[in-house]
């Protein structure tokens, strides 16, 4: 029986790799996987078109691995492109089933940095696959040899993640020590905002103001929002809120002649005589002449 599977095998190396990889798997489902047909995948990864993997495949080969044709994925990519990110490397990584072996040249095929490295390789352990680095002497980083390996590589994974936060917030501050704006620019000016929600009192619509300024309805619903909001907190025009977003003109008259609110500019002007609630002005003639308005006591002498 293991000569006959050994002879199928050899077989399936001279096969097309079409064919070669649907004959392997009908083995697989037929005799199950046995420990010695674990299958070793190389991936080897350049950043230009000008660049070659042969280098790559051959130092793999010479260090013992032997890699049907089928099983070597190589891809142009650049190295700061995460491996996750990487088509090749994406296509790899559905193919692999417990018990593969990976071979790479350098830990940088992993990953972008230490940190995509560490991320890569955990995911690749969790599948129960294991993972060869040459450049580390050729051992199983998934192995407990391997795993010290990536306790270093852990280490310096974390130092990267510090020192990258520690970079960011200092250009943060001095971002804000400068007077710069962080985040993204609004889309609308805040003349444009002012106009919009002069616009939107007029009775335009949303959608079409979003047309209009060639932004989307969020923006034109934010762009009001953020008006009431100012409003609320400034209190009925008080605070420079511009006449073009209340609606009224400078006198306090509104566009359709009616006048304000009585708790107005004028209001807040001249302070009203302290009375009781719900006090008519006949009743207010009702008090003592020392407690009425002046205005009443004068009116009543005349």
């Amino acid at each position: 029986m293991w000569k006959t599977i050994e002879t199928l095998l050899d077989r399936v190396s001279s096969m097309p790799d079409k064919f070669g990889c649907i004959f392997d798997t009908v083995l697989q489902i037929r005799f199950g996987r046995l420990p010695f047909m674990s299958r070793i995948f190389a991936y080897a990864r350049v950043s230009t078109v000008e660049q070659t993997t042969d280098n790559q495949l051959g130092e793999i080969r010479a260090a013992g691995f032997e890699v049907q044709p089928r099983r070597v994925i190589a891809e142009t990519v650049s190295g700061s492109v995460a491996a996750s990110e990487r088509p090749g490397f994406s296509k790899l990584v559905d193919r692999l089933e417990e018990g593969d072996i990976l071979v790479v040249t350098k830990l940088d095929r992993l990953g972008r940095n230490a940190m995509d490295v560490r991320k890569t390789v955990d995911e690749l352990a969790e599948l129960g696959i294991k993972v060869h680095c040459l450049a580390l002497g050729g051992v199983d980083l998934t192995s407990p040899a391997g795993r010290m390996t990536m306790g270093v590589i852990n280490a310096v994974a974390e130092f990267e993640r510090d020192l990258l936060i520690e970079r960011t917030q200092a250009g943060l501050e001095r971002a804000k020590a400068e007077g710069k704006v962080l985040g993204r620019p609004p889309r609308l000016t805040p003349s444009q905002q002012q106009s919009v929600v002069a616009k939107l009192a007029e009775g335009i619509s949303i959608s079409r103001l979003a047309r209009d300024y060639g932004v989307s309805r969020l923006t034109i619903t934010r762009a009001r929002d953020k008006y009431e909001e100012n409003a609320s907190v400034d209190g009925d025009g008080v605070g420079g809120t511009p006449q073009a977003e209340t609606g009224t003109d400078a006198d306090g008259v509104g566009r359709d002649g009616g006048h304000r609110d009585a708790v107005g500019a004028s209001a807040l002007r001249e302070p009203t005589e302290p009375s009781l609630a719900g006090e008519t002005r006949a009743k207010r003639r009702m008090r003592p002449a020392g407690l009425r308005p002046k205005e009443d006591a004068d009116a009543d002498q005349a």
